[in-house]
């Protein structure tokens, strides 16, 4: 039996299939709808929030998790007899892993660890989904600390965005950059940078979406000899099984990639329709 329990939040998007595996205990992140707020993923699925998304006149807002939202889990299996390691979302991009770190402070000395991933979406949940195997395995928390700072250095993430609407909408992005892109149909690639989002290359369809990914893929694995690959999208269930496809056939993997769903936080910034791909 496991003595370290790993905790991460809504952003990680673990693929269903690890989660069944591994007992991975997830705090939500709050979206702003309207006058309602959602517990992310849990009150506000993906199925539920796309269809919400494009009938939104304003545009949902997205929160961190309260302190003492982390401080019930943390509590909670302290009491059971376990280690915590928390994992959260680049602090770059939200205040939760600072909101994990306050709540830390509230638990005995050297009971919880809490680590600022750098990153978001499948770059998050790869750095979970190895920590919950070295925990499944019995390793020591300080062993798993190690490990998930190795596989934070080395994990990668391409995001190709359908439209520049929501970028928009959400001031990511100036009018003029978003009608040019709109008018020339450039899709932009983004990848992560020191814990935040930037831009790393720009393509015009979704055939050259599938390429570059494909290629992205391969150049790493020709340098690594071996990568751990999944695919991430928003509400593009038929992009990401084209892809999928793909990638098994030219990378020679042995089965399909597994797939993360990305939900309403990721959904809010980029829209539906997003791609992309998460491997170290």
């Amino acid at each position: 039996m496991s003595t370290v329990a790993i905790v991460t939040d809504s952003t990680a998007d673990i693929p269903a299939e690890y989660k069944e595996k591994y007992d991975i205990h997830v705090v939500p992140l709050y979206v702003h709808i309207g006058k309602r707020s959602y517990k992310d993923q849990t009150e506000l699925p993906p199925d539920t929030f796309f269809p919400m998304l494009k009938e939104c006149v304003e545009m949902p807002s997205t929160s961190q998790p309260a302190v003492g939202d982390f401080v019930k889990v943390y509590e909670e299996l302290i009491s059971q007899g376990k280690k915590v390691l928390s994992i959260h979302l680049s602090s770059v991009l939200s205040g939760t892993f600072q909101s994990a770190s306050l709540a830390k402070l509230s638990a005995p000395a050297g009971q919880v660890e809490v680590i600022d991933s750098e990153a978001v979406t499948l770059s998050l949940g790869w750095q979970v989904i190895a920590a919950a195997e070295a925990a499944a395995n019995g390793w020591e928390l300080e062993d798993i600390v190690d490990l998930v700072k190795e596989v934070r250095s080395q994990v990668k993430l391409y995001f190709a965005i359908d439209t520049l609407e929501y970028l928009y909408k959400g001031g990511r992005i100036g009018k003029v950059a978003a009608f040019l892109g709109s008018m020339l149909n450039f899709k932009p690639i983004i990848t992560m940078e020191n814990g935040g989002l930037v831009p790393h290359s720009r393509v015009r369809s979704q055939k050259q979406i599938f390429l570059k990914l494909v290629e992205l893929a391969q150049a790493d694995l020709e340098k690594r000899g071996k990568i751990r690959l999944g695919v991430v999208h928003t509400a593009a269930p038929d992009k990401v099984q084209e892809l999928r496809e793909l990638l098994k056939v030219k990378l020679g993997l042995e089965e399909l990639p597994p797939v993360a769903e990305a939900g309403a936080v990721l959904g809010t910034h980029v829209g539906p329709g997003a791609l992309g791909i998460s491997y170290y």
